[in-house]
């Protein structure tokens, strides 16, 4: 699963020659910084008798249902991310955007909060299913601060700011874990995490801003995600539709009697192992360029590579519910 010299030049020639890169992260860049998804082996979480699967506690009905025991469930996951830190791919990222004329936005759909821990630029990171160490009031209950809000309208933005609080450390057992209640309004406070029965925001996840970064982006490169849900597909069918090139960096190989793939360099590699490959191979053709060494010509490849012919267009789908590892 190492990356080849030929492929490290390849992706280093398609970076160095993008005028805007964005960057799609998923659940593959967590894991190298050994965050489980959830509790467990196979997955479970358990309530008194009963074990729920990750897909049916990450909903806002069942946190309507069992709030505290939810709450628990995030704090116990809240727990596990503070004990992460970055990886060698997050850091990568942070150099490639210092080393990039255009530097690079990053949309991530994890939670842990890692790439800003990494370095990332602030203002050029959209973490669009949210943060796990954030929490704000349920904007569903009635008398919330948030309640009745569109929250896709800008005139918004500062109340939505305003109702985003530091999520509490763990407790040290989880039975002494407590849903903590807003301040400003009383009503009870939620993880700031997209959840599967939910719909994309600005004002929360910068999801339109997102998508705006993927239609100005002349390279995306998609890494650990298998792209399985609603605004990660539809900000790869908008990246085909304006013919951007597409790298697609996963530890598993890609379907590729599915459209979807069509069109992409696949590298099969982890982000931690080939993206400082790739961060080399920049920094050694910039020094050479600093140095008085010619560089290609734009647009062309170097002597022993071919170019990625241009992806077809694809018309956009709708956005929806979140990944499993990024939204619940």
């Amino acid at each position: 699963m190492e990356i080849s010299p030929e492929t490290v030049k390849e992706v280093t020639r398609i970076l160095r020659e993008a005028k805007k890169v964005a960057v799609l992260t998923g659940a593959g860049v967590s894991a190298e910084s050994c965050i489980p998804t959830f509790r467990g082996a196979d997955g479970f979480w358990s309530v008194g008798s009963k074990n729920y699967q990750p897909q049916e506690l990450a909903t806002w009905e069942k946190f309507n249902e069992m709030p505290e025991e939810l709450w628990r469930w995030y704090q116990y996951r809240w727990g596990v991310c503070r004990g992460a830190s970055p990886n060698a791919g997050h850091l990568a990222l942070v150099e490639l955007h210092g080393l990039l004329p255009g530097g690079l936005d990053v949309i991530t759909q994890n939670v842990d909060g890692l790439h800003l821990t990494a370095g990332s630029a602030r203002e050029r990171l959209f973490e669009i299913h949210g943060r796990i160490d954030e929490m704000r009031c349920d904007d569903q209950v009635v008398g919330s601060c948030l309640n009745g809000l569109d929250l896709d309208d800008p005139a918004h933005i500062e109340k939505a700011a305003a109702c985003v609080m530091t999520t509490p450390k763990p407790a040290e057992s989880e039975g002494h874990e407590q849903l903590p209640k807003c301040p400003k309004c009383g009503v009870r406070q939620r993880p700031k995490i997209l959840w599967f029965d939910e719909c994309y925001n600005e004002m929360l996840y910068r999801s339109n801003t997102a998508l705006q970064v993927v239609q100005n982006c002349d390279v995306l490169v998609i890494i650990g995600t298998q792209l399985t849900t609603g605004l990660p597909q539809k900000i790869v069918q908008i990246a085909k539709e304006r013919q951007a090139r597409i790298i697609r960096m996963d530890t598993s190989s890609p379907d590729l009697a599915d459209p979807l793939n069509e069109g992409m360099l696949h590298v099969k590699a982890k982000s931690g192992e080939a993206l400082p490959k790739v961060v080399a191979e920049l920094r050694g053709l910039f020094n050479g360029v600093a140095n008085g060494e010619p560089p290609p010509e734009e647009g062309k490849p170097y002597a022993d590579e071919v170019p990625l012919p241009l992806p077809p267009s694809v018309e956009p789908a709708g956005a929806g519910a979140s990944e499993v590892n990024g939204g619940g």
